[in-house]
């Protein structure tokens, strides 16, 4: 992995790396990322002169052919030839105004995104990790090009995605954004969707609205949704075919329960690893109960599984430490295990 700043200095030292044969080809992925600095804030690209485009809806994306950084980041990217991963991090919550001298981190991650269908790279992983110290970050809409979604090069680079991870906060303008990059990505073995509530449109009920296929999904990760039993049993359903790790993390059920989603899971033949925690569903009289399995610390060993046992996560309540979440791994045992889930769960009532 390398990581860059997008700064002058920073490409060059890429484009010197992408001249020479010996190391060129041992670039994989690269890191756009930036600590803050002395006005704490993660400023990018500094040495060069970003120029913006002029859009009728009030967009101000970066013009990749007027700034000479985005022509020199295109030149290495098209030198080093097996670069095809892309990780995105931001330890800030708000993107500052526009500064011709300094890109943001939804800028970067525009101008990758544009570099990509103007040299047809195939990429196989893409991970935006906007966590910003625990609490979610957030992508401007209006910074990132969104129309690419649209050309027949995007569409043919996307396809051979592999990997997508996507951590941020979710807004109203960026949600047509993050499903046109998973409803794109036809080839994806590993999904991660963490894109914290509260939010009022499901992202999941608005992804089944559009076609898109998870047929050869191996690996999917949910986190920091509120979504309906019925939606996510149909999106579950529609990545039973190759999926072998799955893992709920701060998933509320609104309307719903989850014994029927542990249920209908006992049908996945090829999974293999299954975590939950931290998970919640609507209650009978109040809005929220969140969901603890106390009965796994006695007994957490899952018969006919050759003596594996469940791995359990603790978490500190009313002063006492408490199962929160427990997880699985091995496909021998993994019907009951489920079933001991569901057995096994008790609610701590809570009123929000």
């Amino acid at each position: 992995m390398r990581q860059t700043d997008l700064s002058q200095h920073s490409l060059q030292q890429l484009h010197s790396i992408s001249l020479n044969e010996q190391f060129s080809h041992q670039v994989q992925t690269l890191h756009v990322n930036k600590e803050w600095d002395e006005d704490l804030k993660p400023r990018l690209g500094r040495g060069f002169y970003w120029h913006r485009m002029e859009e009728t809806d009030m967009s101000r994306r970066v013009d990749t052919q007027l700034s000479s950084g985005a022509r020199m980041l295109q030149d290495v990217l098209t030198r080093l030839v097996n670069c095809t991963s892309f990780r995105f991090g931001s330890t800030y919550g708000l993107e500052e105004q526009y500064e011709p001298e300094y890109l943001s981190p939804s800028d970067a991650i525009g101008l990758v995104l544009r570099i990509i269908v103007e040299i047809s790279l195939p990429v196989k992983s893409f991970y935006i990790d906007f966590e910003a110290q625990k609490r979610q970050a957030e992508v401007d809409a209006k910074r990132l090009q969104t129309q690419i979604f649209r050309q027949p090069a995007f569409i043919a680079a996307w396809g051979n995605l592999e990997e997508l991870r996507l951590e941020y906060r979710l807004k109203s303008d960026s949600l047509e954004w993050g499903l046109g990059l998973v409803s794109n990505a036809t080839s994806l073995k590993v999904l991660s969707l963490d894109l914290h509530f509260p939010y009022p449109i499901s992202f999941i009920d608005s992804l089944l609205s559009l076609p898109f296929s998870l047929q050869v999904l191996q690996e999917l990760e949910l986190a920091s949704f509120v979504v309906a039993e019925d939606t996510l049993l149909a999106f579950l359903l529609l990545c039973r075919s190759n999926l072998r790790r799955l893992s709920f993390r701060w998933i509320f059920i609104r309307p719903g329960k989850w014994v029927p989603i542990l249920a209908a899971l006992k049908t996945f033949q090829f999974l293999e690893n299954f975590a939950v925690g931290f998970a919640s569903e609507s209650g009978t009289n109040i809005l929220r109960a969140r969901i603890q399995f106390p009965s796994l610390e006695t007994n957490p060993i899952v018969p006919g599984s050759g003596g594996k046992s469940f791995e359990l996560q603790h978490h500190e309540h009313g002063g006492k430490m408490r199962v929160w979440g427990a997880s699985f791994h091995s496909r021998v045992g993994m019907q009951r295990a489920l079933e001991i889930l569901a057995e096994s769960t008790v609610h701590t009532l809570r009123d929000n």
